[in-house]
C-alpha cells in the first residue's frame, strides 16, 4: 500500500512540476523580439502536370479509397481526442486535490 501512495506522490510531484515549467515558459522572452523586415524568402513555384486516368472505374476507386481512408482517420482522431481529454479531466481532478 506504501508503495502504490508513493508512486502516485511520484507521479503528482512530476506532473505539478512540470506544469509550472511549462506555465513558466510561456513568459519567457529569452528571444527577444525579431524584426521581420530583414527576413525574405525566396520560393520557386514549379507546374506539374498530372497524368490523365485513361481509366474511369479505376479512378472512381481510388476516390473511394480515399473516402475510407478519411473516414477510418476522422473516427480514429475523434477516439484519440477523447482519450486525451478523458486523461486530462482525471488529471486535472488530481491536481485540483492538492489546491482545495
Amino acid at each position: 500500500m506504501a508503495r502504490v501512495f508513493i508512486i502516485l506522490l511520484l507521479l503528482a510531484v512530476f506532473f505539478l512540476s512540470g506544469m509550472a515549467f511549462g506555465i513558466d515558459k510561456n513568459n519567457d522572452d529569452t528571444y527577444g523580439p525579431v524584426d521581420f523586415d530583414d527576413v525574405v524568402e525566396e520560393v520557386e513555384v514549379q507546374e506539374v502536370e498530372e497524368p490523365k486516368q485513361s481509366n474511369p472505374k479505376k479512378a472512381a476507386l481510388l476516390t473511394e479509397e480515399d473516402h475510407l481512408v478519411q473516414k477510418i482517420a476522422g473516427f480514429l482522431d475523434k477516439i484519440v481526442r477523447a482519450f486525451y481529454e478523458l486523461v486530462v479531466h482525471v488529471l486535472y481532478r488530481f491536481a485540483e486535490l492538492f489546491f482545495e
